[in-house]
């Protein structure tokens, strides 16, 4: 990288901790929906994006909040998600904005893709910038 070993740590630094901040975030909501998730029925409202394609939906949580947010955490098969449709989601009492459809699975998978991809970024990182100092005689 241009800038030499300093620029690289810097920027490949940030970049690792990126990812481990992804990694933290997932298993955060997702060890948040194992341990304390409540279902609730909830009308989807919209459905739209493309790549992730998001839905649109609205809940009521247990204590009576009104919930409406979109999520792209949902399975679009068997059936088909569309507009009018009732789903069940699962969501966490303390943050009900964070939510999901409940047959999207609660497993740590997102958590640990970036987990590895900031380990192997790191390692990378460490090759990259040992190879850019000067050799000592």
């Amino acid at each position: 990288m241009p800038g030499g070993p300093i620029v690289t740590a810097i920027v490949g630094g940030a970049a690792v901790a990126i990812f481990a901040l992804l990694a933290l975030v997932f298993a955060y909501h997702t060890h948040a929906l194992r341990d304390r998730g409540l279902e609730a029925d909830a009308a989807v409202l919209d459905k739209s994006g493309h790549d992730p394609e998001r839905i649109t939906v609205r809940f009521t949580t247990r204590d009576g909040q009104a919930i409406q947010d979109d999520t792209e955490y949902y399975v679009d098969h068997d059936p088909a998600v569309r507009p009018g449709d009732t789903i069940t989601v699962v969501y966490d009492p303390t943050d009900p904005h964070t939510f999901q459809d409940v047959r999207w699975g609660k497993d740590y998978t997102m958590a640990a893709i970036f987990a590895l991809g900031a380990m192997g970024l790191a390692a990378f990182l460490v090759r990259d910038v040992r190879r850019q100092l000067p050799r000592s005689s």
